[in-house]
């Protein structure tokens, strides 16, 4: 870790005002999502929100990683492997036994991130996002 990513914090956050403008400056042309059993860190360069990661809590036993993202200039920082490991830790401190989400088949830095952590394809009962989606799976 760098001198620089030293600075950076990854904080539960339940301003969900802030963490809707990130979302849009971060994905503008994707819709917001949250359900009531949301979960939301932000992630901090000193004073300023640079990212945001969500999951969301089920009945059945898994989480759901909704969405996850980091403001441009502050990307190659590893936040996306570091934002993983936030939302595992807290599926496991609840009791969570599996952890879900998907990326877009062209979204080859997130996918390789992901096998990095330990997550690996699979095949949902039934196809909840783009047909253009790969669907990852991690026991924890």
């Amino acid at each position: 870790m760098n001198a620089k990513s030293s600075r950076y914090t990854i904080r539960k956050c339940e301003d969900i005002e802030l963490v809707k403008k990130l979302h849009t400056e971060i994905f503008p042309s994707d819709e917001w999502y949250e359900s009531s059993r949301s979960v939301i860190w932000v992630v901090w360069f000193k004073k300023e929100p640079v990212g945001f990661c969500m999951l969301s809590e089920t009945d059945n036993g898994f989480v759901f990683y909704s969405r996850a993202g980091v403001k441009r200039d502050h990307r190659g920082n590893g936040f996306q492997v570091r934002m993983l490991r936030v939302r595992e830790r807290y599926a496991r401190k609840c009791g969570f036994k599996k952890a879900i989400t998907y990326t877009k088949m062209d979204n080859i830095k997130s996918n390789r991130n992901l096998q990095k952590a330990g997550y690996w394809l699979y095949v949902p009962e039934y196809q909840y996002a783009d047909k253009d989606c790969l669907y990852w799976l991690k026991n924890l």
